[in-house]
């Protein structure tokens, strides 16, 4: 048990976590969701896409700062979910954050551009999972086949609505002529997958400057504590949820840092300027949480974003 004073602050949803926002299912579906994306040959191994990294190269800055380059020195807005949508609107984190990294250090020509969470829900429910699901929710390999296969909506594409819970919930099912969309998200797809196993293998991945999905029943506090300086989660309780992690860090301690997508007053402020909305996660702690009966970790290694012209908002 991690030791350290709860950390003061305004907080959404006080210190009971937001069960209707849980849509992960680690059951059968799970499972099912998980073989099938092997057998399609949609992932890789994590060596065959890194075969070797410095593992003693300084870190860069950290995503969210890269984000402000974005951003005219803010962060990057944290998503409020309204619904069981969290497999989606942690994958609508991850290509964001995704993008800033394309822009900002890979220099690519492209435009930075919102992710539209319920286009993907759509894609995972009904053409991945086939309408099985009843109530909200989806796994998080049937989100990496259905960006993989039915690409990307984008938040400013034509005739996209603004998000709300019940837009996620209609398109989740089907409804709202979302079909309309699939010709024009297909452009945008994930090109490669890749599952992670362990705790290196989530480091080396951070590293590399990927965002890693993290989708399991290990529930947290919703108030973190103070521990040696940072704001760390403490494991409690069952969440059937995904979240995203962002970064790492190996002094004072090894730790990923928890991306969650309940707004920015879900778990109060961090110490140090993190994005807001989230909490470390000591290695020790994941490494428990991979030991888990239900866990899904991965990463999406090639997101073809939005070509275009060079985001000149970027501070080179």
């Amino acid at each position: 048990m991690l030791d350290g004073q709860p950390v003061a602050g305004e907080y959404s949803f006080g210190s009971q976590p937001p069960t209707d926002l849980m849509g992960w299912l680690g059951l059968d579906e799970e499972k099912r969701s998980m073989a099938r994306l092997e057998e399609l040959g949609l992932t890789a191994p994590l060596a065959d896409v890194l075969p070797r990294v410095a593992t003693d190269e300084p870190a860069g800055p950290p995503v969210w700062d890269l984000a402000r380059a974005l951003f005219g020195g803010q962060h990057m807005p944290t998503p409020r979910q309204e619904t069981g949508d969290c497999t989606c609107v942690a994958e609508k984190v991850q290509k964001q954050f995704r993008q800033v990294v394309q822009i900002v250090e890979e220099h690519r020509e492209q435009k930075y551009r919102p992710v539209f969470a319920p286009f993907t829900y759509y894609a995972a429910r009904q053409k991945v999972l086939q309408g099985r699901i009843r109530g909200a929710g989806a796994t998080g390999a049937a989100v990496a086949e259905a960006v993989t296969r039915y690409g990307t909506l984008f938040e400013d594409d034509e005739g996209v609505p603004a998000y709300s819970g019940p837009i996620a919930d209609l398109w989740g099912n089907g409804g709202g002529g979302v079909e309309r969309f699939e010709g024009v998200a297909v452009d945008n797809p994930v090109r490669k997958v890749v599952r992670l196993r362990t705790v290196d293998e989530i480091r080396l991945a951070i590293q590399a400057r990927r965002l890693v999905l993290i989708a399991s029943s290990r529930g947290f506090r919703m108030q973190p504590v103070a521990y040696r300086g940072f704001h760390v989660f403490v494991p409690q309780g069952t969440w059937m949820h995904q979240m995203t992690l962002l970064a790492w860090m190996d002094d004072p301690f090894p730790a990923a840092y928890r991306g969650n997508q309940w707004g920015p007053h879900a778990h109060g402020q961090p110490l140090h300027g993190e994005w807001p909305g989230g909490a470390w996660n000591r290695a020790e702690d994941l490494e428990q949480e991979l030991r888990g009966k239900y866990v899904e970790v991965y990463c999406y290694w090639d997101f073809e974003a939005e070509p275009g012209p060079p985001d000149h908002r970027v501070v080179r």
